[in-house]
């Protein structure tokens, strides 16, 4: 059986209204109860790596054409799943023709764990035009040798796999 790997990773806080990064000791003001409740200003990005993938789309885009924490449906509400599984991508990008419309999605990883590959079959197999539009943005490299990418890099998928230099590098997303 394969062991997951080890990954923590160290969140990033940022005051969308100031446009800096807050120091997370600081916040210690905002916690109740034992919870951090944020003000709506400042926002809490899972790791580093994506929250440079979002100043990178900010530089990219304009930044109110990027939703964060976008709820995609992958299955409609059945049997096994009474509710519907939706799943959370980093960021949307609106689209300009169509601002309501979203015309790419990104996620940025890191490190490619199981829980994300089951993600990518299922949104390839039901929600293909969702999948068509899905980004993945690494830090260094492309984990190569992992199954899963290793039969995205062979389709016509490969374009949407990035790494973060690749990104910092072009002026729209592909």
């Amino acid at each position: 059986m394969a062991t997951r790997p080890k990954y923590k990773a160290k969140y990033v806080y940022w005051n969308a209204k100031a446009c800096q990064v807050v120091d997370a000791a600081s916040l210690e003001r905002f916690r109740r109860k034992g919870r951090l409740v944020l003000s709506k200003d400042v926002w809490r990005f899972d790791s580093q790596h994506e929250f440079k993938v979002y100043l990178e789309l900010c530089r990219m885009y304009e930044p109110h054409r990027i939703a964060r924490q976008v709820a995609l449906p992958i299955f409609e509400p059945g049997y096994c799943f009474p509710n519907g599984k939706n799943w959370k991508v980093d960021f949307g990008i609106f689209s300009t023709d169509y601002p309501k419309y979203f015309s790419h999605f990104v996620e940025a990883k890191g490190v490619f764990l199981p829980e994300f590959a089951f993600t990518l079959g299922s949104l390839e197999e039901y929600q293909f035009s969702i999948f068509r539009k899905l980004r993945i943005v690494f830090t260094d490299k492309i984990p190569s040798s992992n199954k899963v990418t290793k039969a995205l890099l062979r389709s016509d998928f490969r374009k949407n796999l990035l790494t973060l230099k690749e990104l910092e590098k072009s002026r729209h997303l592909p």
